[in-house]
């Protein structure tokens, strides 16, 4: 009897060892089971495996375009690149034919950023060999606002718009307006910005300038004097206004009684006012 119970005992211990071995699986997992695999199953039809292969066949095109933009992205760049250094010695060959000496653009650099949306440029320019960033406006130290005064900054954005009419395909259908391209300039400069006007005037359809300095408009006639060129004034009266056109005759003499002033001070006073251009007028 001893012996029986302990053969009883033990099987008892076994069955609740197995008990414990075996997994407990509730009603919603069995379910969420029978779901995945009513999953795989329905993956074998038809429509399913049509829609598959159209999903890869759309990754594949992905790639392609992602891939072709990548070729575009280094294509872009190197025209970028191209573009800068030709702006650049463009910009810089305008400054010189304006008669600037005193700086030039050191670089143009392509600019990105989280906040450009739009493709610009960094623009440093180099004053007596140092490098001034455009975007540095400190008063401690050398930048663009207390390095160029007025008339070098209005000649820089002279420039810039110069070469970017050079840049154009087509020019021969451009009115081209001018309001007061002269400021804190001297003579020299107007005389330069008077050349670059007259070659530009041989590439566009017309061209219009405005101005208050009378002096710049006998520079102009001096340069346009054989061509079909226009003049006028606008005359104030009262609260009144009206376009007439211009004695450029009266205004030449005025300015040829200045230019015979000149000569008559270089003779008596070795004045240096006297160059080259004035010797050929």
């Amino acid at each position: 009897l001893r012996q029986y119970n302990n053969v009883v005992n033990l099987i008892n211990t076994k069955i609740k060892e197995f008990k414990k071995s075996l997994l407990l699986i509730n009603r919603d997992a069995l379910q969420e089971q029978a779901d995945r695999l009513v999953d795989v199953l329905n993956r074998f039809k038809k429509e399913v495996i049509e829609i598959c292969q159209k999903y890869n066949e759309c990754q594949q095109f992905i790639l392609e375009i992602q891939n072709q933009i990548s070729i575009k992205e280094k294509e872009l760049n190197k025209y970028t690149q191209e573009t800068i250094v030709e702006y650049e010695e463009l910009i810089n060959q305008k400054l010189s034919n304006l008669g600037i000496d005193g700086f030039k653009l050191s670089h143009l650099k392509h600019k990105f950023g989280e906040n450009v949306n739009d493709a610009c440029v960094e623009i440093v320019i180099k004053i007596l060999n140092k490098n001034i960033f455009l975007k540095d406006y400190k008063d401690d130290r050398p930048s663009f606002k207390n390095t160029l005064g007025k008339g070098d900054k209005n000649s820089l954005a002279f420039a810039f718009f110069l070469a970017f009419l050079d840049k154009l395909p087509k020019k021969n259908h451009l009115i081209i307006i001018f309001d007061d391209p002269l400021s804190s300039h001297d003579e020299n400069r107007q005389d330069f910005t008077a050349n670059e006007i007259k070659k530009l005037s041989n590439q566009v359809e017309q061209i219009i300038v405005m101005t208050h300095k009378k002096d710049f408009v006998a520079t102009l006639y001096q340069k346009f004097q054989r061509e079909n060129a226009l003049y006028f004034e606008i005359i104030k009266n009262n609260n009144n206004s009206q376009i007439k056109k211009m004695d450029i005759q009266s205004l030449l003499k005025q300015q040829y009684e200045k230019i015979i002033d000149r000569f008559n001070n270089y003779l008596r006073f070795g004045s240096n006012e006297i160059r080259p251009d004035d010797l050929l007028n």
